[in-house]
């Protein structure tokens, strides 16, 4: 058995420990105390005796720190004789104060842990002498707002209590003759709902604070701010008489709300609404409501009963998303003698919505109203949800969608005051407008690969990152405003941004960093160009920009003339094309803004370089794409522009995974249409992709790129008169050395002329080992596109090519199209002659060679024409060119002569004169068709060869 003595010991340790760990302030309960002299006291100068402690209050009457009231608070010396008691009209805590609490006075309790809010009130009732300013556990300071000209200041503040810990407070100084009349002391129960994290497409993590003391907690989560808290609502306490008088005309007398309308609504009993007379029913409609949010649902209760003996017991609820036209909603309701619960749900609600409780329109159909609420509803399952720690997962929403969730600390089966409001809007994967998402400059939006962002509303958001193969887009006069936005980029593709409408006027700003990224698959080569204002040469690249007029072909080291090397750090220019070499495969160049920079947008002007002395490459400049979208190189856009570049353009590609081989062009030509490889849409230029032009010799040369040519599209948008001739004639021809291939492409089309124009693009050599090159020639033009305006008879056209190597090459016809069944096309290579069609190969041998344009050539023949070059009804005649570079001609006499040039023009014709006839007429170099038709013996008999003339 214990002793005594034990026991006390036990006791008094107990207290102790008590006191050390501090009171309990219930949650939901303020602690107040009143700072006055003892009841019944008159220490100092007071004008009267202390009166009781004020009700709800304890007292505290100056004493030196001690367990008082189930609390032990007080001060660090004894304060008794400071009390004063004043008797104006103020009020009785107004009316006594702590007199003169300055900095050596110091005033605690001891609290358990948590954070408290604080009310203190201090002043003096007949003076206005006090400079009102405390120091707050011995860190806050609470200024006095008007020191000396006002009787009392009033201040809040939130303290957080550590264990063993207290709340205090003291004046901060002793001259300022603070008074303090009582304190106000709460539990802070109240959590702080923090950013969502974890958003994906169909769920997010709601966070929230710790509440000391918590058992749990209560979460909402809605997709409106009102949750589901009611919208309106109406239980007619304002009806409170029995008079059974008709209040139609005075509804807001009886009702909470201003706007009701009714007919027939009657007081008939205290408390609740009567509807309908005996021999007529009635209705009762609410004021206009917003119920626009949550896509225009929600849900009507409402409490009914019949009235009286009245045999029909019928309503009905109607609709009026309009707030005039009224439609039914749902089945009729029916009703007994008690109230009972009705709910039903509303749709299409819009910001001018009414609804209407109705009688049928039948005698005797009379009922009594109670309890409307009209209200949206939480998210099935979070309603009212019970969570025991600081976070959950909230799954089974609804993509690019916007919720609100907020949270309740428990005591006790007790839920206390909502927490503050987090807006959360879940990631976007399919077309998702802004006009349908909450303002939120806390919410980071995620754009999902194949998903719309469309900003059609104003909005704020803290960021938007668009995965790749997602976009983005600003509509005419609308503003995205953000602190960061993200651009991806892919193996499967890149996001891209565009302002959209007929103005292309949207605004995106970014007030922090904007990031674009560049997928850049192997360590090789790779041709790009800067998509914000002011990006920089990033780490792990290395950078080359072309100079026009230098005369270094290759971008190696040391690269001083055409190729110069960029240091990392260095600005990119907008519109310029780069070289960028990364050390590491398979990882996004990212163009960021430094300060002040800006996605590239609106009119942006290149210069274009023409230099006369270069000894290569003249007037071809490397720029860039400076969009962070595709870019339409148009027909329209050449034409407006054909004084001051030809209208190709020309991309340099590797196939394969290093700059040691796989280098070729893809050439597009506008006017046409085509591109070549065939395989390629060459006419739209992806994000941030550099690719050449040639200038034409013009002071001051330059281009500008617009919103207008800018398109999320993967496809070519071109509408070209040229481009929708589906009869025009081609022949594509093929170049192989078995691992690698060029093309050339031969087209006829009404609008071209024969000589050089814009259907002709000139072709940019690859000058690589592994490729060799094929071309056609015309006015002495290397050209891989080669637009002629119709075929005619005996027309030739030169063929050249370049073989970086010896070896075996294969000419293949990879197409000929659209061309009539007897115009016959042959391959003509020296004396061997080859008929061509789609898929003829044709290999030979060749040593390295540059620029052989007199071996091979294209020979066509018209419609109507005999086959073949050499006849089957052949003239005995020869043809050829002699030492002085003259045709000479081995015919009877009088066989009539005809020479074509290239293009099937006739340059000559005659009449032999004798056997052997030379043509003295000067012709220059080039390749020629000579046609002979004999007379006499020699009548209906031809010859038609062709010959070079060096």
């Amino acid at each position: 058995m214990k002793t005594k003595k034990l026991l006390l010991l036990q006791a008094f340790f107990m207290l102790l420990y008590l006191s050390a760990l501090g009171q309990t302030i219930a949650p939901g309960d303020t602690l107040k105390i009143n700072f006055q002299p003892t009841p019944g006291t008159q220490p100092g100068t007071s004008d009267a005796p202390a009166t009781a402690v004020p009700s709800g209050y304890f007292g505290d009457f100056g004493l030196v720190y001690q367990s008082q009231n189930s609390f032990t608070y007080g001060w660090d010396v004894d304060c008794s004789a400071a009390a004063r008691q004043r008797s104006s009209a103020t009020g009785p805590t107004y009316n006594t104060i702590q007199f003169q609490s300055g900095s050596t006075k110091l005033w605690k309790i001891s609290l358990n842990p948590g954070k408290y809010n604080v009310k203190i009130v201090a002043g003096d009732a007949y003076n206005t002498d006090s400079n009102n300013e405390f120091l707050l556990n011995n860190g806050m300071v609470l200024t006095d707002p008007t020191p000396k000209s006002s009787n009392f200041d009033t201040y809040y503040a939130s303290v957080t209590v550590a264990a063993g810990g207290f709340l205090s407070f003291t004046g901060t100084n002793s001259g300022n003759n603070a008074k303090v009349c009582y304190i106000w002391i709460s539990k802070d129960i109240t959590p702080v709902a923090a950013q969502a994290t974890s958003v994906t497409q169909s769920s997010f993590t709601a966070n929230w604070s710790a509440v000391s003391g918590a058992d749990s907690y209560q979460l909402d989560v809605s997709k409106v701010t009102s949750f589901s808290d009611p919208i309106l609502s109406e239980s007619f306490v304002k009806v409170t008489t029995t008079y059974n008088s008709n209040k139609t005309s005075v509804m807001d007398d009886v009702t909470q709300t201003s706007g009701w309308a009714s007919d027939k609504f009657y007081d008939s009993e205290v408390g609740n609404a009567r509807i309908g007379e005996s021999g007529a029913s009635g209705y009762l409609t609410t004021p206009t409501i917003d119920l626009s949010g949550d896509g225009g649902n929600a849900t009507l209760t409402f409490d009914i009963k019949k009235y009286g003996t009245d045999a029909n017991t019928t309503c009905r609820v109607y609709h009026a998303a309009d707030g005039t036209n009224f439609t039914q909603v749902g089945a009729d309701i029916t009703y007994t003698d008690a109230f009972s619960t009705k709910t039903v749900a509303i749709t299409g609600g819009t910001a001018n919505s009414k609804i209407k409780i109705s009688g049928v329109g039948l005698a005797n159909n009379r009922f009594h109203l109670d309890n409307i609420a009209v209200k949206h509803q939480n998210i099935s399952g979070y309603d009212n949800m019970s969570v025991t720690g600081t976070s959950q997962s909230i799954t089974g929403l609804s993509a690019g969608t916007g919720y609100y969730y907020r949270v309740r600390s428990v005591f006790s089966g007790t839920g206390y005051t909502n927490s503050n409001t987090i807006t959360a809007i879940t990631n976007v994967t399919a077309n998702t407008s802004t006009s349908t998402l909450p303002t939120c400059p806390t919410c980071d939006i995620t754009v999902t690969d194949g998903g719309t962002f469309n900003v059609d509303a104003s909005k704020t958001f803290h960021s938007v990152l668009v995965n790749a193969g997602a976009n983005l887009s600003v509509a005419d006069d609308q503003t995205l405003t953000l602190t960061d936005l993200t651009l991806k980029s892919d193996a499967t593709g890149t996001s891209t941004y565009v302002p959209t409408g007929t103005n292309k006027n949207g605004t995106l700003t970014v007030t922090g960093t904007t990031a674009v990224e560049q997928y850049l698959a192997t360590t090789r080569n790779w041709y790009v160009s800067s998509p914000v204002s002011n990006a920089i040469a990033p780490t792990g690249y290395t950078f080359y920009s072309r100079d026009e007029s230098g005369s270094n072909p290759n971008p190696v080291a040391p690269a001083t003339a055409y190729w110069v090397s960029v240091a990392t750090g260095a600005g990119l220019t907008a519109g310029k094309g780069y070289i960028a070499l990364p050390s590491t495969a398979a990882v996004p160049i990212t163009f960021s803004t430094q300060s002040g920079g800006s996605l590239n947008n609106g009119t942006v002007t290149i210069p274009l370089t023409y230099t006369s002395a270069a000894t290569s490459g003249k007037g071809y400049n490397l720029i860039g794409n400076p969009y962070p979208s595709h870019l339409s190189w148009t027909y329209a856009f050449t034409q407006a522009n054909a004084t001051k570049i030809e209208s190709s353009i020309w991309y340099r590609t590797n196939s394969g995974s290093s700059n040691a081989s796989g280098w070729s062009f893809v050439t597009f030509n506008p006017t046409s249409a085509e591109t070549v490889p065939s395989t390629t849409n060459g006419g739209i230029i992806p994000p941030m992709q550099a690719f050449w032009v040639l200038a034409k010799d013009v002071p001051g040369n330059s281009i500008q790129f617009t919103n207008a040519m800018r398109s999320h599209q993967t496809g070519n948008p071109l509408r070209t008169p040229a481009a929708n001739n589906t009869d025009r004639k081609k022949i594509r021809l093929q170049l192989s050395n078995g691992s690698n291939t060029d093309e050339a492409l031969i087209l006829f089309d009404a609008n071209a002329a024969d000589g050089y124009d814009a259907y002709d693009s000139p072709k940019m050599m690859n000058d690589a080992a592994d490729i060799a090159d094929i071309y056609t020639v015309l006015d002495a033009k290397k050209l891989v596109i080669n637009g002629m305006n119709a075929v005619s008879d005996n027309l030739i056209l030169p063929l050249g090519y370049n073989a970086g190597a010896a070896g075996s090459l294969t000419l293949k016809v990879s197409e000929m199209t659209n061309f009539d069944s007897n115009t016959r096309v042959y391959l003509v290579d020296g004396a061997s002659e080859t008929e061509l069609a789609q898929g003829t190969e044709y290999s030979f041998n060749t040593a390295k060679i540059t620029g052989n344009e007199s071996r091979f050539s294209l020979f066509f023949r018209a419609p109507g024409a005999t086959t073949g070059i050499e006849n089957a009804n052949k003239l005995n005649a020869q043809v050829f060119v002699n030492d002085a570079n003259q045709i000479t001609m081995v015919a009877p006499e009088k066989s009539k002569y005809a020479i074509y040039n290239a293009v099937g023009q006739k340059v000559i014709e005659g009449t032999t004169i004798t056997t052997l006839q030379t043509v003295s007429y000067q012709l220059q170099t080039g390749i020629y068709v000579v046609k002979l038709i004999g007379t006499g013996l020699g009548k209906g008999k031809e010859l038609t060869t062709r010959v070079i003339v060096k």
